[in-house]
């Protein structure tokens, strides 16, 4: 994102949740169509926000003009399944979303790296053999806690990659 958006590195906020107005439109440099709007995000509890972005869908989706309309949802993060989370995979997948793609992006892998290198006990292997099962251990935890409950939640009729 921050190629796309070079005003990224100034609105991320770093253990604490952002502050971002979802009307605000941000313009790639690179491409004057590609327009991002950032929401606050979906803390634990918190219902205010969610509805700031259902009422933004179901606007966005009602504007005549195509430019205006929304074409994609854009979800990134270190919690997946909140509840904020759960209802936009909810609105794909009972229709309400329609032909809009739910884009779901898992970040934070190199904070689950370092825990899993942390939790390794490997420590008669040197570093390059120590890589691989590192790899394996991250994976399978990603797996379990990340790609498996998104796609239980999705269902088999949603694609994921």
């Amino acid at each position: 994102m921050s190629t796309a958006y070079s005003y990224c590195r100034y609105i991320v906020a770093h253990g604490k949740p952002g502050e971002a107005s979802i009307d605000k439109e941000f313009i790639s440099s690179q491409n004057d169509r590609f327009v991002l709007h950032g929401s606050k995000g979906f803390e634990p509890g918190e219902q205010d926000n969610l509805k700031i972005v259902r009422d933004f869908i179901g606007h966005r989706r009602a504007m005549p003009d195509l430019k205006d309309q929304l074409h994609a949802v854009f979800h990134a993060g270190g919690r997946l399944l909140e509840t904020g989370a759960e209802d936009l995979l909810q609105s794909k997948r009972n229709g309400t979303l329609e032909n809009v793609p739910v884009i779901v992006v898992l970040t934070k892998y190199d904070m689950l790296i370092d825990c899993m290198e942390r939790t390794l006990d490997e420590a008669s292997l040197d570093d390059e053999e120590f890589e691989e099962p590192l790899k394996n251990k991250a994976e399978a935890e990603l797996q379990d806690t990340c790609i498996g409950p998104l796609e239980q939640f999705t269902g088999s009729d949603i694609p994921t990659s």
